[in-house]
C-alpha cells in the first residue's frame, strides 16, 4: 500500500512502499511496466510471468499410450524430457491436451527422450490442438523435437528435430 495524503511520513509507513534501490529487495506483488511508448514494444502487466516466459525449465515427464505430456503453465520455454511407462508407446495425438487457452503464441517446448527401449512416440496430427510434423517423430535417448504453438490455427508446429 502507498502513502495517501494527509498521513503522517515516517519510516513504518513510507519504507514498505517502496523497492529499495540501494540494496537487495523484492516487490511482493505483481509489478507491470505499463510504458505506452510504441518503440517500446507491448506493456507488460506482470514482470515476473515475462521473465519466467523467457527461460527454459527442464522437467522430466514419463507417459502412457494415449496419455499428454503436461505443460507448466507459467514458462514459456520449456524442456521436458520424456520416457514411456513401459516399452515404446504413442503419446496423445493432441500432444499437450485440448483444454489450455494460456498457451501464448509463439510459445516453444522442446521435447526430448530419455530412452532406447522406453521410447515415445510423436504422432503428426493436422487438427485442433495437434501437431504438425515432419512425419511421426519416435523419441530416443537424446532425441529432441522443437515445437511452437501457432495460436490462430490452435496447432503444434515442429521447428526442428535432430534425427
Amino acid at each position: 500500500m502507498g502513502v495517501t495524503n494527509g498521513q503522517s511520513v515516517n519510516a513504518a509507513v513510507t519504507n514498505a512502499a517502496f523497492i529499495a534501490k540501494n540494496v537487495d529487495d523484492s516487490t511482493p506483488s505483481l509489478l507491470g511496466l505499463l510504458n505506452t511508448d510504441t518503440s517500446s514494444g507491448p506493456t507488460i502487466s506482470n514482470a515476473q510471468k515475462e521473465i519466467n516466459n523467457k527461460r527454459y525449465t527442464p522437467s522430466n515427464s514419463t507417459v502412457s499410450a494415449s496419455a499428454i505430456i503436461v505443460l507448466t503453465d507459467q514458462v514459456g520455454l520449456q524442456t521436458i524430457r520424456v520416457v514411456s511407462d513401459g516399452g515404446a508407446v504413442s503419446a496423445s495425438i493432441t500432444l499437450f491436451g485440448t483444454t489450455d487457452t494460456n498457451w501464448p503464441d509463439g510459445r516453444e517446448v522442446k521435447v526430448m527422450g530419455t530412452s532406447d527401449t522406453d521410447t515415445v512416440q510423436l504422432t503428426h496430427n493436422d487438427a485442433d490442438h495437434g501437431a504438425l510434423l515432419n512425419g511421426n517423430a519416435v523419441l530416443g535417448r537424446g532425441k529432441m523435437v522443437v515445437l511452437q504453438w501457432w495460436n490462430s490455427e490452435l496447432r503444434w508446429v515442429e521447428v526442428s528435430r535432430n534425427f
